[in-house]
């Protein structure tokens, strides 16, 4: 970085006033932060590229125009511009482990998870202000039955499963059938991806933070 004497760029009024500050000192003078893109602010600009990510991974999958237009309550053009318009490159959606460690390598566990409870369980995110882990491991024990009944419900051995804590508690909400199924197998942990409540975060991170310490986005 080069040197430059104040007196030759300050005008005296400025440079009389660093003096009082710090006479014969080097200064480091930071460049201004640049402006917060829209909707940075508030995390819409986030909510929406997440968005725009599950409904690319839709169409690749298999999805219409017509269809997403209508599941995301979006006019024809709009679908159209977010999956022919500026790509980045997406795992391949499928509701297996495989996939699941794709997403959550890359950064979007959260939209797997979306994915999954949307083409599997014509479902979504239980709550808005959520963490989400990457795939881990957690022991079956811990996990109790969700909310749902087991009734009618696919079962997939190879799925991981959607985890909520909520209440000091683990829960399968969504895959009651799948968890039934694992602890019929008397296995003693699976693949999951837990969703923790922003509120109960400090709660969670306290108890269980240690076995997932790389696991959050």
């Amino acid at each position: 970085m080069k040197y430059i004497n104040a007196g030759e760029i300050l005008p005296e009024s400025l440079l009389a006033e660093l003096q009082k500050y710090a006479p014969g000192m080097l200064l480091y003078v930071p460049t201004p932060e640049k402006p917060k893109a829209w909707g940075e602010n508030s995390g819409f600009r986030q909510k929406l590229l997440r968005r725009n990510r599950i409904i690319r991974s839709l169409y690749q999958a298999g999805k219409t125009i017509s269809e997403l237009a209508e599941d995301f309550f979006l006019s024809v053009d709009s679908i159209k511009k977010i999956v022919y318009g500026k790509q980045e490159s997406l795992p391949v959606f499928s509701p297996d482990t495989a996939s699941a460690a794709s997403y959550s390598e890359a950064g979007m566990a959260e939209e797997w998870v979306r994915l999954l409870l949307k083409t599997c369980y014509a479902s979504d995110l239980p709550f808005d202000n959520l963490i989400v882990t990457g795939l881990v491991k957690i022991p079956l024990r811990l996990i109790r039955q969700g909310f749902v009944t087991a009734v009618g419900l696919p079962v997939n051995p190879g799925e991981p499963v959607v985890v909520t804590y909520r209440q000091n508690a683990f829960r399968a909400d969504f895959q009651p059938a799948l968890l039934a199924a694992l602890l019929q197998e008397r296995r003693n942990s699976c693949d999951a991806i837990i969703l923790v409540d922003k509120e109960e975060f400090p709660a969670f991170w306290s108890a269980f933070g240690k076995h997932f310490p790389e696991s959050f986005h």
